[in-house]
This record gives structure tokens, sequence and C-alpha cells, in this order.
């Protein structure tokens, strides 16, 4: 799911990830790998934000894709993994141009 600026900045605020920017040159890498989304990554990996199960279209959840290695040097490719990590989405927030 590709968020607005204003959507990532608040789930960047809230839950203390960090987005990877649009100039981030490995954001082509994650694409061709995971398709467009925002990706964010914290201290375990690499998230993104889906559509919560439910489809009211209210709510996301955060899904983990990859683990960091040891070293904190590279992710490692995870099954996707719900995390109990729900996201308030308001109605022009998954606006796929943002």
């Amino acid at each position: 799911m590709k968020l607005n600026a204003r959507l990532a900045t608040r789930i960047c605020d809230r839950f203390g990830v960090e987005v990877v920017e649009e100039d981030d040159p490995t954001l082509g890498r994650l694409v061709d790998a995971f398709g467009e989304h925002t990706f964010f990554v914290d201290a375990d990996g690499l998230n993104v934000v889906e559509p919560h199960p439910d489809g009211n279209g209210s709510s996301g959840v955060v899904v983990r894709l990859a683990s960091w290695t040891d070293d904190r040097g590279g992710l490692q490719v995870d099954e996707p993994e719900v995390l109990p990590i729900e996201v308030e989405l308001e109605p022009d927030d998954s606006d796929p141009a943002a």
C-alpha cells in the first residue's frame, strides 16, 4: 500500500519507525521485490502497511517483510508476518499518487 506523506509521517512519529525515502538508492530494489509500497524500517526489519483483513478500509495492519541480519548490514526476506499493530487510515490516505 502506497501512503501519502502525511500518513507516513504520522506512522513514523507514532511507532518510532523510519520511512524509506523516495530518493533512497535501495527503494528501486524494494519495489522490484515487494511491489509499490511505502516502506518502513525499524530495529527489527522492513515493514509495510496493508489494508486490514476485515476490509473496512478505515484501518491497516503493519506487515514485516524482512528482518535485519545479525550485523544489521542487510535484510533477510521472511514470510510476511502481520504484526499486532493497527494503523488508522483516513479515506484520502491511501491515494496512490501520494
